[in-house]
């Protein structure tokens, strides 16, 4: 399986919208929700506690602001 880049749009009231896809041969899957103000999320592909990357991932720093998927990928 493999997922797309994250597209991160701020909402109304501090809310940030998340449109991923998640693509799984021919098949394509949209993953679209909300993370509400105050909930930890991935501030690069929009993971939170309850939605994550696919193949898991954990949060790579106190904030839980940065999951380590991306810190991989940012580090290369």
């Amino acid at each position: 399986m493999i997922e797309a880049p994250s597209h991160l749009i701020r909402a109304a009231r501090g809310r940030v919208r998340v449109l991923r896809l998640a693509c799984n041969g021919p098949a394509v899957y949209p993953l679209r929700y909300t993370v509400r103000p105050g909930h930890p999320y991935c501030h690069i592909c929009g993971c939170t506690n309850e939605r994550s990357c696919i193949g898991r991932c954990a949060w790579a720093n106190a904030s839980q602001t940065l999951c380590t998927r991306c810190a991989e990928r940012i580090s290369k």
